[in-house]
């Protein structure tokens, strides 16, 4: 790697200095080794090209402030090696103070509403919204948008994360939204899966409401990503634009572009 032109690309975009090397990594598929011995093969490498200490996560130590922090994916047969240009994760946003089962990290919902190819001016329904993630991600981007969530807590949680942010919550059942038919341009969507998050309202009775009431709500020509176990079939009411697996949390899950 040619890590001189890498840092000063991090450099150019604000990234301070680093006094130690730490990694974190993820894989796709059974491996005969795990993340860790990624980490540390990586990590040690790196720390002897730049001269620094590295500092291993085997042990559930966090890594100390002001380090390098370095990325590994790897994907079948390739590896992506990326260095983190902020001091802080992107997963930790300042605005993400309460969660709830099930909840999102930000930047998977980040990438949700760009395929979703959300725009300024757009309108934006969640309607299992959770902690919020997704729509306050949404509104990020200019959007108008709505998160809904039958569950009071989870309604409380994304009012929380949601302060100062133009978004505009709703207690409502997934099974029958108080929207007028093709009322939205995108629908962004983490349904609960009977995991982490058991289904509730009419959809605990109907689970295909789910599927109605978004094709209903979306504008033609509008798009709907959902986030889905891998296995589970895309609603009958769409079409499937893209699928793309994705793990998170141990599962291997798929996000899909429906149209």
């Amino acid at each position: 790697m040619d890590l001189g032109s890498v840092l000063a690309v991090r450099a150019r975009c604000g990234g301070p200095p680093g006094h130690s090397v730490d990694v974190s990594a993820s894989f796709l598929g059974r491996r005969g080794f795990t993340r860790f011995d990624v980490e540390d093969a990586v990590g040690a490498a790196l720390a002897g090209r730049l001269g620094l200490a590295y500092h291993p996560r085997r042990a559930g130590a966090r890594p100390p402030e002001g380090g390098l922090s370095w990325r590994v994916t790897i994907v079948e047969d390739r590896a992506t090696v990326a260095v983190r240009v902020g001091a802080r994760p992107l997963h930790r946003r300042q605005w993400k103070t309460v969660g709830v089962p099930g909840s999102l990290h930000p930047p998977l919902a980040a990438a949700m509403v760009v395929l979703a190819g959300v725009r300024a001016g757009e309108r934006v329904l969640d309607p299992c919204c959770g902690a919020g993630t997704l729509a306050i991600e949404a509104a990020h981007t200019g959007a108008f948008a709505t998160g809904m969530d039958v569950d009071p807590a989870a309604l409380a949680a994304s009012t929380h994360n949601g302060r100062g942010a133009p978004v505009r919550w709703a207690r409502a059942d997934a099974g029958a939204l108080p929207v007028a038919t093709a009322g939205v341009r995108r629908v962004l969507l983490n349904p609960p899966w009977g995991r982490l998050v058991e289904r509730a309202g009419l959809l605990a009775r109907s689970p295909g409401l789910l599927g109605q009431e978004v094709r209903r709500v979306l504008e033609p020509g509008g798009t709907a990503v959902l986030l889905v176990p891998e296995s589970r079939p895309a609603p009958s009411e769409f079409s499937v634009e893209r699928r793309i697996p994705v793990a998170l949390a141990g599962s291997r899950l798929a996000v899909l572009v429906l149209r």
